[in-house]
């Protein structure tokens, strides 16, 4: 699925809202779309998108309703602070410039609606990550699933030797199909 990309007055929470519409389509249409129970639907995202998909579970949790069955997340940027994996941002820098971008105001950079790392985690579903060992971004991921295993939520953190970020959208990567195959035996045991 794609999403809002967030330019001039497209801001969080629009791109996240659209995640969870998608998400309720498909669970809506779980059997049709995917032949399995609505329970039984995850969700994934990569970098931006394993934001969004956080983002959208941490909804879903704190509004009481059911979350995805698991979740996939690719070197997700789920701190306003990416490469320190904290909640300081200098708005100036390049990655800060654009999580404010993202946010849309310095209040909701500390939204654990935009940024999940920030908020309990405690009702998420089992959930992959997958980081890359050479990505300035990998600390966000790598605390993540940190966070996630210290809340007792049963988290499998998967390190790409030789890999940087945005690979798997480059198939003749040798570090790419690897990282999708593992991806997609992940899915198949969660199921």
């Amino acid at each position: 699925m794609d999403y809002v990309k967030c330019h001039g007055d497209t801001h969080f929470p629009e791109p996240t809202d659209e995640v969870r519409a998608a998400f309720a389509y498909a669970v809506a249409n779980a059997e049709e779309l995917f032949g399995v129970r609505p329970d039984a639907v995850l969700l994934g995202g990569a970098s931006a998108g394993g934001n969004l998909t956080a983002g959208a579970t941490a909804q879903l949790q704190d509004a009481g309703r059911a979350v995805p069955a698991g979740l996939v997340l690719v070197y997700p940027v789920v701190h306003p602070n990416g490469p320190e994996a904290s909640s300081a941002v200098d708005p100036t820098s390049p990655h800060g410039g654009l999580a404010l971008n993202f946010a849309g105001s310095a209040e909701a950079l500390a939204d654990p609606h935009a940024f999940a790392a920030l908020g309990r985690v405690d009702g998420f579903p089992p959930t992959l990550i997958v980081v890359c060992e050479k990505d300035g971004l990998r600390p966000s991921g790598e605390a993540f699933a940190a966070q996630l295993d210290a809340a007792g939520v049963a988290v499998d953190l998967r390190r790409e030797a030789g890999a940087d970020h945005g690979h798997i959208n480059e198939p003749a990567d040798p570090t790419a199909l690897p990282t999708v195959g593992s991806i997609a035996a992940w899915i198949a045991r969660a199921r």
